[in-house]
């Protein structure tokens, strides 16, 4: 990695043992000055582990961090000037508003008026000018994480880290607050990483998108990169795809199905008859006539075995041959019923050659 010093966080080849194995294997990465990263991946994947190696809270890895050009590595925590905030919001249940952001500040030696003026800006920034002296105990759990995050941006802290905090909310006011704290990070020009297990929420919040599985940094890149083009059969299938195809492509750029008799174009920029997974996205039109394929894509003709009904949009089941296929259509005009043949076009822009290992394989 490219240890340039205008970077606000360089993670270099971080590794983390838990009991013996592997937790976290060589994640590194960087962030520029005002950018968020979200973290996705499952439970157990690392993401908190991450965190709380950036925040100095876990010590015993290998690797290194380096902040505005500083290594960090073997700095305790409190000397880092990295806030946090948790799914939990960690307040003082007790006190008001105004006290419980105090108390950090107060930890910092600053003076009542430095206090007074900081608490008065970062409640205004958070949607809470009026609540200094409200007991945290009345708040709602939308108000209470304001608070937490008023609490960690008092500070003034160099990177932001935020551990699914909104994972307790409902799923409104979770979109709501995740486009608000996003506003506010942008308006600080503030970094951060937010590590969450929503995939809607990673995208809505973030300049670019990571995945880690077992420990590994699997892709990093925006959140359209990601989804138009996943790295690997893991990445696709954590964001929900389930459209896979086995087979090789020969050295006309077309790949060729081994479970079915498709033969569906990609390109001649792909490795030549060695094995080769497709991902077909689920976007695809419905075909009005029984022409071939053209440039834009292919055809797929094949049974509608079920349709669901899914509010703005149809999923639908289509067999070809002996395999199974979901593809998302519009609600208007209806599509087919189930047990009817039809057509589909597949665009071009849906096909993605995946890489047939993960990192770290």
């Amino acid at each position: 990695m490219d240890m340039k010093t205008d970077y606000i966080l360089q993670v270099e080849s971080i590794s983390n043992d838990y009991e013996g194995e592997p937790l976290l294997r060589n994640i590194g990465f960087s962030m520029e000055q005002g950018e968020i990263i979200s973290l996705l991946g499952p439970s157990g994947s690392g993401k908190t582990t991450l965190l709380r190696i950036i925040a100095g809270l876990e010590q015993d890895n290998e690797g290194s961090i380096m902040l505005h050009g500083q290594d960090i590595t073997n700095i305790p925590p409190h000397q880092r000037n990295i806030g946090m905030m948790f799914q939990e919001y960690a307040l003082f249940p007790h006190m008001t508003v105004f006290q419980n952001i105090a108390f950090g500040l107060e930890m910092q030696k600053q003076s009542p008026e430095q206090i007074r003026t900081t608490i008065e800006s970062v409640l205004e920034l958070v949607g809470l000018r009026d609540f200094a002296h409200r007991s945290v105990g009345d708040l709602s759990g939308g108000e209470r994480q304001r608070v937490a995050l008023a609490r960690s941006l008092a500070p003034g802290p160099t990177l932001l880290l935020l551990d699914e905090p909104l994972g307790s909310l409902d799923r409104m006011l979770r979109e709501r607050l995740s486009i608000e704290i996003r506003n506010i990070l942008k308006e600080l020009q503030l970094s951060a990483i937010f590590v969450t297990h929503d995939q809607s929420e990673a995208f809505c919040m973030a300049d670019r998108v990571g995945v880690l599985h077992d420990g590994v940094l699997q892709q990093l890149s925006s959140p359209e990169q990601l989804y138009r083009a996943p790295e690997n059969e893991t990445v696709a299938r954590f964001l929900g795809f389930g459209n896979f195809l086995f087979g090789q492509i020969d050295a006309t750029g077309i790949f060729d199905c081994s479970e079915t008799t498709l033969k569906i174009p990609v390109g001649k920029s792909q490795p030549v008859d060695t094995p080769a997974t497709l991902l077909i996205r689920p976007e695809a039109v419905l075909e009005t006539t029984s022409s071939g394929s053209d440039e834009s894509g292919f055809t797929l003709s094949g049974q509608v075995k079920n349709r669901i009904f899914q509010g703005n949009r149809y999923r639908m089941t289509l067999v070809h041959d002996t395999v199974e296929l979901q593809f998302n259509l519009p609600i208007d005009p209806a599509p087919p019923q189930s047990g009817q043949t039809i057509t589909l076009v597949v665009k071009s822009s849906a096909i993605v050659v995946l890489n047939n290992k993960s990192i770290g394989e």
